[in-house]
């Protein structure tokens, strides 16, 4: 990723910034939904559980949170701990999230509620989550560095267009 945003200049690279932006928010909505799913579908494990518990509550977090753990160690470190932690969380995420989302009396919720649930939910929560936010925070200087770029060259604009000829950029093209 680093040299893909080294090679955009500063109006794109704020735009990046904006998406990979635009991607966390995706991935913290669906991570509600995926929550919710994993509760539900927890309780429709054929287990007893304890009414008014509050580790259901719990229980439902816990592929979410091994997720991001895991996905951040493999990222981050190449763990190969945290790729079998983030597989098998997702693998147990995937396997509530279908359990409350198969109709049984809908054949095709057999097929489309797995795939659903693994490539929206699974994938597209603490996967993306962990992709955006790790983006988000390498890339911040250089996004700080190319918004400030625009606002020169948008503010060098309105210079000239209001009849001014200073700028805030020397005939080398930096800063005074």
């Amino acid at each position: 990723m680093k040299k893909f945003f080294s090679n955009m200049d500063s109006a794109t690279g704020v735009l990046m910034y904006v998406g990979f932006g635009f991607l966390l928010l995706t991935s913290i909505m669906l991570a509600y939904d995926d929550y919710w799913s994993s509760f539900y579908g927890y309780t429709m494990l054929p287990t007893t559980k304890i009414t008014g518990s509050f580790t259901i509550y719990l229980v439902a977090a816990l592929p979410q949170v091994l997720q991001l753990v895991g996905w951040y160690l493999w990222f981050n470190d190449k763990s190969r701990i945290g790729l079998t932690l983030a597989i098998g969380a997702a693998v147990l995420d995937w396997t509530t999230d279908s359990m409350f989302k198969i109709d049984p009396n809908v054949t095709a919720s057999w097929f489309v509620a797995p795939l659903e649930a693994f490539f929206l939910y699974t994938v597209g929560s603490e996967f993306l989550f962990n992709f955006a936010i790790g983006n988000l925070v390498k890339q911040f200087p250089r996004f700080m560095n190319n918004a400030v770029d625009v606002m020169e060259t948008v503010s060098d604009g309105i210079s000239i267009l209001m009849g001014n000829e200073g700028t805030t950029k020397n005939k080398n093209g930096y800063g005074d």
